[in-house]
């Protein structure tokens, strides 16, 4: 399975970004599936290539599709967060291309390779064929957890709710985002590894542990973007 977004801080490198990745999995003879980039800036570019390959290329998966897709893959390869993320859940390894995911904890089942066909053919190869390094796929751990999170950030939710005065208002402010990463302040002293969370996915937790949505929005500061919502019993 391959997935390639653009690296919106290398946007005049993105056209030569994918075709490495393209070749590589061409030449290695290897049956594919493509799944299109999504909507950052400089995604034309990797769309006007992949449809030049003979790679099946799909638009969009559900959900659900997704996950039986990653159950069966013998590997995923390219920049996504699904690869540093959810992968490890699956036992299946990610050949992790490029800087898109820089400073993102990494699971033992992630190679790291710069955008050069070489390298990337031969992580596919350790991916598929090195016994020793499959064995560590299947066993490791992922350091995101277990795929569980959601339910219990709505278990949480719901216990605020319970402690929540009948006329009161919760507050709630997250880091606002995808996925995580590692954030360096100087009043930290040490890098600090947090969590980001969209929009409408810290909402429809909040609707499940039966809260009214009130106002929610993204406050832009220069280090980070701030989740702000308001919310009450309904």
């Amino acid at each position: 399975l391959i997935i390639q977004h653009t690296v919106t801080t290398e946007i005049e490198d993105v056209p030569e970004q994918i075709k490495p990745t393209l070749e590589a999995v061409k030449e290695l003879g290897l049956p594919a599936v493509l799944l299109y980039p999504n909507n950052d800036a400089g995604t034309e570019a990797i769309i006007k290539e992949i449809e030049k390959t003979s790679i099946k290329c799909l638009r969009t998966f559900s959900i659900e599709e997704y996950g039986n897709i990653l159950r069966y893959v013998s590997v995923l390869v390219g920049n996504s967060s699904s690869g540093i993320h959810e992968t490890a859940m699956f036992g299946v390894p990610t050949v992790n291309i490029g800087d898109r995911q820089k400073g993102r904890l990494r699971p033992k089942n992630v190679i790291d390779v710069e955008n050069d066909k070489e390298q990337i053919q031969q992580a596919i190869k350790t991916a598929l064929y090195d016994k020793e390094f499959i064995d560590v796929v299947k066993k490791c751990e992922n350091p995101y957890g277990d795929g569980k999170s959601a339910e219990r950030i709505v278990k949480v939710l719901k216990e605020f709710n319970r402690i929540l005065n009948s006329n009161g208002i919760l507050y709630l402010a997250v880091k606002e985002g995808e996925g995580g990463g590692e954030i360096l302040k100087p009043e930290y002293g040490e890098p600090r590894y947090c969590y980001f969370y969209k929009k409408e996915e810290m909402e429809k937790y909040l609707d499940e542990a039966g809260f009214k949505i009130l106002s929610s929005e993204v406050n832009k500061t220069k280090e980070t973007n701030w989740l702000e919502i308001f919310a009450e019993k309904k």
